[in-house]
């Protein structure tokens, strides 16, 4: 009997043992292949390793995407690359004419969509004035390039915004912390009917998605692509059911992708920039192939 017991514990050990070699030697040669295959990946890796001990929002001047850059945050921007760069995320099948990048940062999301698509028309929005002015340098002298430094909300108004000094920074109307400055805000129904039709909007815009999307009800016939960032803000009630409505009443399918989750949500949620979950939302319209 007692043999039998080892032999079977010892047999469950090497199998683990044998799915966790499998599994260290699998990412390894999926690593390899990536250095080989992308340069971007290897950019990527390079960069992680030549600023590994950079202190956050320390703004450097770097060579990167075919042009001299201004970042305000190596941490941020590396997260960034990676998801627009190696992961291609704003990858679509064919040339949009238009499109509309709200919470357009530091111009990552620009910039490859111009090497991609050279011929698209694009209009940025970045509501942080200090990030703005770096967006402004980065995407200098490109062609059918547009930005403005404003947020976008469901109305025209005037907004308390919080800046993080990278890429965090959003729209903070329950507080008005002192620290907090005032930014213009464009209602995102007149930017859709005085400056569309867009085949594809990209919004990041740190939980004021919630707000924005619901407005554009009725607006995005000609829109064939849309990415939306949602951030579930700590404490506040969720609304990823009304923005998901909104986007099949409009005729997109959808596809969900997990940016900050937690392992054990129940227990013990993750907290972070005052986020306790973030998701990419892709959506494509039906008759696209």
């Amino acid at each position: 009997m007692m043999d039998t017991l080892l032999k079977s514990k010892i047999s469950m050990f090497l199998n683990l043992l044998r799915s966790l070699l499998g599994g260290f030697i699998f990412v390894a040669v999926r690593d390899i292949l990536r250095l080989i295959e992308s340069k971007e990946y290897r950019y990527l890796s390079f960069c992680k390793l030549r600023y590994a001990f950079v202190e956050r929002y320390q703004e450097i001047k770097i060579t990167a995407c075919e042009r001299r850059l201004s970042i305000p945050d190596m941490a941020s921007f590396l997260s960034m690359y990676e998801e627009i760069y190696c992961n291609k995320i704003y990858q679509v099948p064919f040339e949009p004419k238009k499109v509309l990048d709200l919470g357009a940062n530091i111009g990552l999301s620009i910039l490859w969509l111009k090497q991609h698509y050279p011929a698209a028309e694009i209009i940025g929005y970045e509501a942080d004035k200090n990030i703005f002015k770096q967006l402004q340098l980065n995407v200098t002298e490109l062609d059918g390039v547009l930005v403005h430094n404003e947020a976008v909300w469901h109305e025209d108004t005037v907004l308390s915004f919080s800046a993080e000094g990278a890429d965090g920074g959003r729209i903070d109307c329950l507080t008005e912390n002192e620290g907090n400055s005032r930014v213009k805000a464009r209602d995102i129904r007149n930017i859709l009917q005085n400056d569309g039709p867009f085949n594809f909007i990209k919004m990041d815009v740190e939980g004021a998605e919630s707000t924005v999307i619901p407005a554009c009800r009725g607006l995005l016939d000609d829109t064939d692509f849309i990415f939306c960032e949602y951030h579930s803000v700590d404490g506040k009630a969720q609304n990823l059911d009304e923005i998901l409505n909104v986007l099949r009443e409009e005729g997109f399918r959808i596809h969900i992708q997990p940016v900050a989750t937690s392992q054990q949500p129940f227990m013990k949620r993750k907290h972070q920039a005052g986020f306790d979950m973030q998701l990419n939302i892709f959506g494509w319209k039906h008759d696209v192939k």
